[in-house]
């Protein structure tokens, strides 16, 4: 949480100081990227909401509510480091975007965005499995009775 408000003044003293130096940047473009990192800023917190939500509800307890914020940490959670990662392309110059830096960033979101793909495939294979009785867990614990 603290790293997304970091990122967000980061960026944003950045776009201002370049704006206020008399660089080529428009007045559109600024306030484009101030919006792009306001919503990153957002999406940010509202992923650290969802981890939270995971820590705080037991799996076991309040099922409903843990897997929203699972859904909501690794989807947003996604989501905000793509734009990032598209943010660090439309301003190399900040500090810590170096080209391999922004590399690795794009890396890490594909990576990460197969891996929650795969995880809701594998999350509604189960739910389907449990509909139609196919449900391995029952079967395995069925059979050593």
């Amino acid at each position: 949480f603290i790293f997304m408000i970091m990122r967000y003044l980061q960026v944003k003293e950045y776009v201002l100081s370049t704006y206020r130096i008399g660089n080529t940047m428009t007045l559109t473009s600024r306030n484009r990227k101030l919006l792009v990192s306001k919503i990153s800023l957002v999406i940010g917190i509202l992923a650290s909401i969802g981890a939270s939500m995971v820590g705080n509800f037991q799996e076991d307890n309040v099922i409903v509510a843990h897997i929203i914020g699972a859904y909501m940490a690794f989807g947003l959670g996604g989501l905000y480091s793509w734009i990032q990662a598209v943010l660090s392309y439309y301003i190399p110059e900040i500090h810590g975007s170096s080209k391999a830096a922004r590399h690795i960033r794009v890396l890490c979101c594909i990576l990460a965005t197969v891996a929650f793909i795969l995880s809701i495939l594998f999350n509604l294979l189960e739910i389907l499995a449990a509909y139609f009785g196919n449900d391995l867990s029952t079967r395995i614990s069925s059979d050593n009775c």
